[in-house]
């Protein structure tokens, strides 16, 4: 069955006919009508036909696998948002309240009272001398002044959970000390 390359509709085969040695193989074909280039068409068009589906696998696998990413991307980026003036555990303190504050820093020699002023025992205020500013501060803060975690972290400028970990790092510190 002859037909002309002009009057082809389907788009795989209007492709597979613009590529000349195909194109020029199909009119030679037309003039002789010998059987073989019908069969060398055939051969050549499976295998194009063949890419062009492998082709067409990739790219839809490559476009619902950025869909994927990107549901993917936004869902993390909607979990982990960082907003700075968001209330924090519903109080009325925001991320922003608890980054430190180079300006404002507490000296526990200033204090009016320091913890030395409550320890008796000699052992213990050798311990406590061991330790940091920082963990001397919190440990008067939660102790001495019984100051909430919320409000040292206030008054230090720093996260609440910074001053759990400075606490327990100070008491562990002690007991070390103390070998309990």
């Amino acid at each position: 069955m002859k037909i002309t390359l002009n009057n082809i509709k389907n788009p795989i085969l209007k492709r597979f006919f613009k590529e000349k040695k195909y194109k020029l193989r199909y009119e030679e074909y037309l003039r002789t009508e010998d059987p073989l280039y019908i069969t060398q068409l055939e051969d050549s068009f499976k295998e194009y036909y063949y890419k062009v589906r492998i082709l067409n696998y990739f790219n839809t696998y490559l476009h619902f696998k950025a869909i994927k990413h990107d549901i993917k991307y936004r869902k993390l980026q909607q979990r982990f948002q960082l907003i700075l003036d968001r209330s924090i555990e519903g109080g009325n303190n925001t991320f922003l309240d608890n980054i430190e504050d180079e300006k404002s820093q507490i000296n526990i020699d200033e204090m009016d009272i320091s913890l030395y002023d409550f320890v008796k025992n000699e052992r213990l205020s050798n311990a406590i001398n061991k330790l940091t500013n920082q963990q001397k501060k919190v440990l008067y803060f939660y102790y001495m002044k019984e100051m909430k975690d919320i409000e040292i972290a206030n008054e230090l400028n720093v996260t609440r959970q910074s001053i759990s970990k400075t606490r327990s790092t100070a008491i562990k510190k002690l007991r070390k000390d103390f070998d309990v």
